[in-house]
């Protein structure tokens, strides 16, 4: 939750928990397995897609922030 003041920063309940969840569209494998690796190390947890459509498909199946 944000508040007026950024230092006044609360996550809410239950953020800290879990990691960010990050869906990276892109047709190129190379930028999609760079970007997943650099996710990881920052640990998110990372879906890839290769295309929109697939990326459509992730989300309506998964709950990415």
């Amino acid at each position: 939750m944000m508040t007026g003041n950024d230092n006044d920063y609360r996550p809410d309940p239950g953020e800290e928990s879990r990691p960010g969840r990050i869906l990276v569209v892109d047709d190129e494998p190379s930028v999609l397995s760079a970007l997943r690796r650099l996710l990881r190390h920052n640990g998110f947890e990372v879906f890839l897609a290769d295309s929109g459509r697939a990326g459509l498909d992730l989300l309506t199946r998964e709950s990415i922030d």
